[in-house]
């Protein structure tokens, strides 16, 4: 099983190209882009006249070194509710993200549903139409989208809720309801606790048919904490031996580098090959 994780730590610590150098030093097989930049970011480079020759020198760098870019991630949210100055651009710019990664390499791009707190038919029906709307900037380019479950935050009730796809149920409503052709499910392993779903339930509703990519990482269950495995409070013998009974034939890829945030910079380089150690685990965990 491929072994990946994000450049969106690294690379903001030391830049896209060190980041990519850094995560294949560690042990990794490939690299999850991270665009979360974008949507505020009009110097950013995939937004620049040149996106097309950053791309490729950053590929370029990636197979110097041995590695790949498997995945990526759009920037997010998708969508903000009465926000129309965003919501003009950010549209575009997911456009943009799509086009950036397809020049990477990448076989599947996280592109976050929108969410509408306490109006589930209207989010779906958005969400519906949102991502189809996608489909003839993807349809050329070997891109599946990947459809992420997410929680909000109900500022009233001071809790957690589920937001977009944020159940097993929502969640396959809307992707039965899309081309899988185009798209696939991204399961966020951390945002299922949140919304009190055990991950392994969720993982086994989706089924292996649905399910084609993860976004790995540990939490308290009170907070998107984004750390490393076997930190808090997942259950990883339970969530693994789920992944092995759907047979799960996707890749596993990190989004778990907050913990490297708190290290000298002269360690993070440790901490990535330390991450690497857990993601062999896991994945002889699963595979075993």
């Amino acid at each position: 099983m491929i072994l990946s994780t994000q450049t969106d730590c690294a690379a903001k610590i030391f830049g896209d190209h060190k980041a990519v150098e850094m995560i294949a030093a560690a042990g990794f097989d490939a690299v999850d882009y991270s665009m979360f930049e974008v949507k505020n970011d009009d110097d950013h480079p995939v937004l620049s006249d040149n996106y097309e020759k950053y791309a490729h020198e950053l590929r370029k760098t990636a197979e110097e070194n041995g590695v790949f870019f498997n995945q990526s991630h759009a920037p997010f949210p998708s969508y903000i509710n009465d926000d129309n100055h965003y919501n003009s651009i950010i549209s575009d710019r997911i456009k943009r993200s799509i086009e950036f990664s397809a020049i990477l390499g990448v076989k599947q791009i996280c592109v976050h549903p929108a969410i509408f707190p306490n109006d589930e038919n209207r989010e779906y029906e958005f969400n519906l139409e949102f991502y189809n709307s996608l489909i003839p900037t993807i349809k050329d380019t070997g891109i599946k989208i990947g459809v992420e479950n997410m929680f909000l935050y109900d500022k009233d009730a001071k809790a957690i809720r589920p937001g977009a796809c944020g159940t097993s149920q929502r969640m396959i409503r809307l992707f039965d309801s899309l081309d899988s052709k185009y798209f696939t499910c991204l399961l966020d392993i951390g945002h299922c606790g949140l919304v009190g779903e055990k991950t392994e339930n969720f993982i086994r509703s989706l089924g292996t048919e649905r399910l084609g990519a993860l976004h790995v990482h540990d939490n308290n269950y009170k907070s998107d904490m984004h750390t490393l495995p076997f930190t808090c409070s997942i259950n990883w013998e339970n969530v693994t031996a789920a992944l092995k009974d759907i047979k799960y034939a996707g890749e596993f890829t990190f989004e778990a580098d907050c913990f490297l945030y708190p290290l000298p910079n002269n360690i993070v380089s440790d901490g990535l090959s330390f991450m690497n150690i857990v993601g062999r685990q896991l994945i002889s965990m699963i595979e075993n």
